[in-house]
This record gives C-alpha cells, sequence and structure tokens, in this order.
C-alpha cells in the first residue's frame, strides 16, 4: 500500500492465540483486503480510532462500487 488511491491489497488469513478478528469477519474466506482511507468519511472515522475498521465494499464481486442509494438498493437486494 503506497497510498489511498492504491487497490486493495490481500493478506493471507493467519490464527493468531488469541485472534484479533471476530469469526464474522470474511468467514470461509482465505485472505482479507486491506485498505487505506481514501474518503473524508473515513479519515473522520479512523481520526480518533488507533485500530483498523471493518468495512464493506458496498458492491458485488467483480462489480464497480455502488456510490448512490438507488444503485445499491437495485444491485444488491
Amino acid at each position: 500500500l503506497q497510498g489511498p488511491a492504491g487497490p486493495v491489497m490481500l493478506l493471507d488469513k493467519k490464527q493468531a492465540d488469541p485472534t484479533p478478528l471476530a469469526d464474522q469477519v470474511a468467514p470461509g474466506q482465505s485472505t482479507l483486503g486491506f485498505m487505506l482511507p481514501y474518503s473524508p468519511l473515513h479519515r473522520l472515522l479512523l481520526q480518533d480510532w488507533n485500530r483498523p475498521l471493518v468495512m464493506t465494499s458496498g458492491n458485488r464481486s467483480e462489480e464497480p462500487q455502488c456510490i448512490a442509494n438507488d444503485d445499491a438498493r437495485q444491485r444488491l437486494t
């Protein structure tokens, strides 16, 4: 990751004892995606939070992200 315009970086899941992530984060997946904050909302959420946040991308696999509520309702339901 070199900057917020960079892609999502996929990393293999590793089991730690105790694991820092809930079991419900990406169940059945062998990788996790990581990104840097790229929007003002991301920066506000992370401003005083000294830990990673778990987020969904708002799109189906291989599709662009939904950016409008109507688009999300149509494509994700």
